[in-house]
This record gives structure tokens, sequence and C-alpha cells, in this order.
């Protein structure tokens, strides 16, 4: 799954137009984010201003990239985090990852 912090439409939009084997959740308010401590307030006013329009909300918030994988039990196992929003995970070690959780929980 992944979760963003667009809205529920803006979710449906993109769902509808990319072929996704993965479900969607809306964090607009930021609350898994700030949870997760990846949320973070946007500071440049062009931007900020973009987000408003675009998000709906008076004072967005945005999540720095960021993955995580958690066991059966809720724990997290695996974690991501870079603050360079340009940075992503690549599929491929997140996969791994996920495999490696897979066959340790069937061990």
């Amino acid at each position: 799954m992944a979760i963003c912090p667009d809205t529920v439409a803006l979710l449906q939009g993109a769902r509808s137009e990319a072929s996704l084997s993965y479900d969607l959740y809306s964090d607009l308010p930021m609350k898994a984010g700030s949870a997760f401590g990846i949320a973070y307030r946007v500071k440049d006013p062009g931007y900020l201003k973009m987000l408003k329009q675009r998000l709906g909300s008076d004072d967005p918030m945005l999540p720095v990239p960021s993955a995580f994988l958690l066991d059966a039990e809720g724990t997290i196992v695996f974690s991501y985090v870079n603050p360079d929003h340009k940075v992503r995970i690549p599929a491929a070690v997140i996969l791994s990852a996920a495999t490696h959780l897979a066959r340790s929980e069937h061990e």
C-alpha cells in the first residue's frame, strides 16, 4: 500500500490512470506522516501556494520520501527515509527486503 498526502479524489484519478497493484490511501492531514516522524512544513512560498490549491489546505505538509516494511505483528523491520525528495528508494531494494521478510516469517 502507499500513503500519500493527496486528496482521495486525486488518488482515485491516479489509480484510474495507472495500473497499480497496490492500494493508495490519503493522509491529507499528515497524521500518519507525523506519527512516523517524516512530515514537514513546506517553506517555499511558490510551492506552498501550489500545495494549498492542490490539497485545499491552509497548512499543507508533505512527507519526506520513505518506505517501511512491517512484520506480522506490526513492528517496523525495514525503513528507508531520505530528506532529499529527488532521491527515491529503488523498487528492487524494497522487493528484496520484502522477500527476505516473507522468508524469515515462514521459517
